[in-house]
């Protein structure tokens, strides 16, 4: 069973009325490629704190600052059996746009039907719900809801209640549009009057002009505070061989396949870089295989140091052209490593790797790749064993210095992405 339909059965469990307002195919099928990009529904404002407390006992978390015109909340939760976030749509009492009721909950959840089991709105209400959310809130038909509203329609009752709720909330000269578009199919008809049939509505309930001007004025400050603030960087760390290209890519394909933009960045050595930093390298690897005494040592460690100094200077400049812009742009950057990787260079003093990690930018949030130096070794074996084990005694030391690192087990790929995944949209600072 899916995390969704496992929700409705737990809220029907505790004696919550709701009711799926569209896009409820999902719930017939569990069909991955059926599964929507919100899940819709109206419960009643008297249950908004028992779903308040379920829903974070079963590990979903609200999501902030998106409604400002209506009593909505939206709550989060990666599913690893279908690889979606399921996202809880709660819209309360009421559905409205902009601050105006136009379904009343109350006798919507009163004439609700069952369809397998789970609820969604009884025939009347779901024609006239989908006509209202094209014509108010997607601006546009899209086929899938045309083909529903045109199969709903046929019932002369069903299609009497949306021309009587019509004419009730728009103006005279916007019915007879409307009426022309949902008898004679003319859907492409609403694309020409659209901005006609918006003003209809706001001629008809004028009198909730004021509290329409609170709402949008709260949207104002929302939209202000958005400009100023930036977006979220999250860099994924681990010893060599622990998975960090593998659980980039997976956590990559996953915000990818739900629709939630975000830009790449790799930000270790060996590639990518912008300073000449593979000249550096090939001193550094002839000096080590020469070195032979404490002045070739002393040679060395100077070169190491020189080298670590450089590759600051590299992974900061691909931080300020390719991270920054994007972070003060207020979108999300995935970062395969970050600045960590001075803190376990071999051969630098640990007061200069710590200097370099403390005049690095930090992400928003930091997973690290928790596994044994054997397991690594394994995994990719160009390190030897003793060399994993003093990376991992390095990143102890680091650990114990960065601000709310999520330590993430490494298993299977699979498990691991999941386990990263679920722990970064129960993240407060990702949302």
């Amino acid at each position: 069973m899916s995390e969704a339909l496992a929700i409705l059965k737990k809220f029907e469990f505790q004696g919550i009325s709701y009711v799926l307002l569209r896009n409820f195919e999902f719930f017939e099928t569990e069909d991955a490629k059926d599964f929507p990009s919100d899940i819709d529904m109206l419960i009643q404002i008297k249950d908004k704190e028992i779903i308040a407390d379920l829903l974070q006992r079963e590990g979903y978390t609200l999501k902030k600052n998106i409604y400002h015109f209506t009593d909505q909340e939206a709550y989060i939760k990666y599913d690893p059996t279908i690889k979606k976030i399921v996202y809880l749509d709660i819209h309360y009492e009421n559905l409205s746009w902009l601050g105006v009721p136009y379904l009343y909950g109350k006798e919507a959840l009163q004439e609700k039907e069952k369809r397998h089991e789970f609820f969604i709105l009884s025939k009347k209400h779901l024609l006239f719900s989908l006509f209202m959310h094209c014509v108010l809130e997607k601006r546009m038909f899209t086929d899938k809801y045309t083909s529903q509203i045109n199969i709903l329609k046929e019932d002369q009752d069903v299609m009497g209640y949306t021309l009587e709720r019509i004419n009730e909330l728009f103006s005279k000269e916007v019915v007879k549009s409307l009426r022309t578009i949902i008898e004679d199919d003319k859907y492409t008809k609403y694309e020409k009057n659209k901005k006609t049939i918006i003003t209809g509505f706001f001629v008809k309930n004028y009198l909730l002009i004021f509290t329409l001007l609170f709402h949008v004025f709260n949207w104002l400050k929302w939209k202000v505070r958005r400009l100023f603030s930036a977006g979220t960087v999250v860099s994924i760390i681990g010893i060599d061989g622990s998975g960090k290209t593998t659980i980039t890519k997976e956590v990559s394909r996953a915000l990818g396949s739900n629709h939630i933009a975000h830009s790449v960045v790799y930000l270790g050595r060996g590639s990518q870089n912008i300073l000449p930093l593979q000249l550096f390298a090939k001193k550094y690897a002839e000096g080590t295989a020469s070195e032979s005494s404490k002045h070739d040592a002393d040679k060395i460690n100077k070169l190491k140091t020189l080298t670590l100094f450089v590759f600051f200077l590299d992974v900061f400049l691909r931080y300020i052209i390719y991270v920054l812009p994007k972070k003060l742009s207020g979108k999300i950057i995935l970062t395969e490593r970050s600045f960590t990787d001075f803190f376990i260079a071999r051969g630098v003093p640990y007061s200069l790797r710590n200097l370099f990690y403390s005049l690095s930018p930090k992400p928003n949030i930091l997973f690290f790749l928790e596994t044994n130096a054997l397991f690594a070794h394994q995994h990719k074996n160009e390190d030897s064993i003793e060399e994993l084990e003093r990376q991992i005694t390095e990143y102890k030391k680091l650990l114990l210095k960065a601000k709310d690192v999520i330590m993430i087990p490494v298993t299977t790929i699979e498990q691991t992405a999941s386990a990263t995944l679920q722990s970064l949209f129960s993240n407060k600072r990702f949302l």
